[in-house]
């Protein structure tokens, strides 16, 4: 097993030299920092100094670190507590990122300074993602409302071809009731007694 220890200088760029290292050769990026500094808000929260050496040493053997990689992003947890922090930024479009950045990372170190008590130095700001919520929900809203009205269009023809259909039927049912123009022919008159008389003359006479 081959480990790769990178010190120097606050500032000096050893997380981001160590993340290009573990990339590039395929290593398991270990924040020690984040390892760090989970032990000092392990020692705040039990009460104890943190620049206590002695007392913060008494204190390892309660203390389990794990590190997990989740979504690209590496998450420290602190006896199963995941004590990374994550921050979402609303940003209005067109509003200089530069300017964004300071400001976000400025309220995060304030926040961590109130919520730990440390004195946290810098704090280092990565874009995990891009998403344009407000846009997204537009257009989400305009895909329903066209899928309703295509819905109801549909529904509309299927009550008018059924209408029609029903309107045929109607009509062959009462063209088929109707009675005809036509006059009946009349049965001929059956010949009498007389007539026959009569043409028996005839044919004497004849």
């Amino acid at each position: 097993m081959v480990s790769i220890a990178i010190d120097g200088p606050s500032g000096a760029g050893k997380s981001s030299l160590a993340k290009a290292l573990a990339k590039d050769l395929g290593y398991v990026y270990v924040d020690t920092g984040a390892m760090y500094r989970s032990i000092g808000l392990y020692a705040v929260r039990a009460g104890v100094d943190p620049h206590d050496a002695d007392a913060v040493a008494a204190l390892l053997p309660k203390i389990r670190l794990d590190i997990r990689l989740l979504d690209g992003a590496q998450h420290i947890y602190l006896n199963g507590e995941d004590v990374s922090v994550d921050v979402s930024v609303t940003v209005d479009y067109g509003m200089p990122i530069q300017k964004v950045g300071r400001s976000a990372q400025e309220n995060v170190r304030k926040s961590i300074e109130s919520m730990t008590g440390l004195h946290v130095e810098k704090v280092d700001l990565h874009v995990v993602g891009v998403s344009f919520e407000k846009e997204n929900e537009e257009l989400q809203q305009s895909q329903k409302i066209a899928l309703s009205l295509e819905a109801e269009e549909e529904q509309h023809a299927l009550e008018e071809g059924k209408a029609a259909q029903e309107t045929q039927a109607q009509e062959q049912e009462r063209a088929e009731n109707e009675p005809t123009d036509e006059p009946e022919a009349e049965a001929a008159d059956e010949p009498t007694e007389e007539d026959a008389v009569q043409e028996e003359e005839s044919s004497e006479q004849a």
